[in-house]
């Protein structure tokens, strides 16, 4: 008997066995092989009538098996799938069917393409990618080492950002939106977004945790993420097809090939080479989150883990803004120096001890009474620190603390004309609330954030920060007049 006519009655008996058992997805999954899934038999490749660029796969199997695509633009689950190939050449495609052992694959099946169809590379992404056709664009990580061993970074702040598999480009984006903004989650500055988004009830799962997360990690405070180093560079281009070439810092090429753009589905598929990274990944298959003319983001379609690159041009010739600073009212110096006189003691709020702030001096958390501070830092309990009080004398800059344990330091400060307080001497650290502590920063330094009064415009109290060494932000503590 022919091969052809045993995959025939193979078939017609597994289609029979499924009709028994519709919703089975597994009932006759162990009698398919490889062998089994070929094309004309198990599957169809078909060329569009009007456009042979758009090729039509389709499964041949029962709708009860879970059928998946192995193609040039990636791997994808469905019965059938449309692809777009905008350039001429050879491609190949595999059918993949999933059983009890995992998926049993086809061997490759091979298609071609004619002519090179401009329609479907004459797309923002695709200009936004490469430059367009016939041009070159070339991208890195965002992060390199600089002669003095220091870390640079730009419009991602870092390398890696982290996602769950809820977040895609449609989801980050409206459906009409085209520009360079994440529309629904993120803001147009993304590094200025909060690194949780609370998730409905609806999507919470049944561990209370939200489906909806990630995680806008900065490399400053999470160098662990990779080693500090110059990774190279990757060319995407457009120049008769569509190539990438990577190249090391020193230029050398380490690994050339191709890639290819879904536009529907904002994938990149890569062959040959894996895409630019700080680790090896297994993946070629990327799902693309982020895309402007200067900064992309993508991320492995098996991964939570983005890859956050910029373009050379853009990294090299990057000028960051100036930080952003507390604004102050006028006469700020005298309200915490002489409000009623020129010795004035403070101690930390009962109600609100401490909280984080942005650079701008803004409240990184809504915390507005002791109840509303969340498990994860603790309680607030005054009588931790009940014993602190701070003397400062603005006739002689000195200044006298007693701390909690009945510590005394004895030191002299000044104030500059960004309100920032310089001690002269180390003050010991204490706890203020969980592990919290109240300390100086590096420089035994202070900086006022905001100042508080009363309907009589009399000072009562103000927070002072101590800058992180490594994050921009402060940690802030909320002083009052005693």
């Amino acid at each position: 008997m022919k091969l052809r006519n045993m995959l025939m009655i193979l078939g017609a008996g597994l289609l029979l066995m499924a009709s028994c058992s519709p919703d089975d997805h597994d009932l006759a999954a162990p009698d398919i092989k490889s062998d089994d899934l070929v094309e004309g038999i198990a599957f169809t490749i078909t060329h569009d009538s009007s456009n042979p660029n758009i090729v039509y796969l389709s499964s041949l199997l029962p709708s009860s098996y879970q059928v998946a695509w192995e193609t040039p633009q990636g791997r994808t689950v469905s019965n059938e799938y449309t692809l777009k190939i905008a350039f001429d050449g050879d491609y190949e495609v595999r059918m993949g069917v999933s059983t009890k052992g995992g998926y049993v694959w086809s061997q490759p099946a091979t298609f071609h393409i004619d002519e090179f169809c401009t329609d479907f590379v004459d797309h923002f992404l695709w200009n936004r990618l490469s430059g367009g056709i016939g041009n070159s664009k070339t991208w890195q990580i965002d992060l390199a080492q600089l002669e003095d061993g220091s870390a640079k970074t730009t419009f991602w702040k870092g390398p890696h950002w982290y996602f769950n598999h809820n977040f895609t480009w449609d989801k980050l984006h409206s459906k009409a939106e085209t520009e360079t903004v994440y529309a629904n989650y993120i803001d147009s500055t993304p590094w200025e977004a909060s690194n949780a988004i609370d998730p409905t009830p609806a999507e919470e799962d049944a561990a209370g945790n939200g489906e909806n997360w990630y995680w806008a990690a900065d490399y400053a405070g999470n160098s662990w993420m990779c080693s500090l180093a110059n990774y190279g560079y990757m060319a995407l281009d457009l120049i008769n097809g569509a190539h990438v070439t990577l190249t090391d810092a020193a230029g050398n090429v380490v690994g050339k090939g191709t890639y290819m753009l879904d536009i529907d589905n904002h994938t990149i598929s890569f062959s040959d080479v894996f895409p630019l990274n700080t680790k090896e990944i297994p993946d070629r298959t990327f799902r693309l989150l982020y895309l402007s003319e200067t900064a992309m983001q993508m991320v492995p379609y098996n991964s939570n883990d983005a890859i956050n690159y910029v373009t050379r041009n853009y990294f090299e010739n990057y000028v960051p803004d100036a930080a952003p600073e507390p604004e102050l009212p006028d006469g700020w110096r005298d309200d915490v120096t002489q409000s009623t006189s020129t010795v004035l003691t403070w101690g930390i709020s009962p109600e609100t001890p401490m909280n984080w702030c942005s650079l701008s001096g803004s409240f990184m958390n809504d915390w507005k009474t002791a109840t509303d501070y969340p498990d994860w830092l603790g309680m607030v309990d005054p009588s931790v620190y009940a014993g602190f009080s701070l003397l400062m004398n603005s006739a002689d800059n000195t200044a006298s603390l007693l701390l909690p344990d009945g510590t005394k330091v004895s030191t002299t400060f000044t104030l500059d004309d960004k309100g920032i307080f310089m001690f002269n001497d180390p003050v010991p650290s204490f706890t203020v609330i969980g592990w919290a502590s109240f300390h100086l920063d590096d420089n035994n330094a202070l900086r006022i954030m905001s100042i508080e009064k009363d309907e009589n415009n009399r000072t009562t109290g103000m927070w002072l920060g101590a800058k992180d060494p490594q994050k921009d932000e402060y940690m802030a503590y909320h002083l009052v007049l005693k």
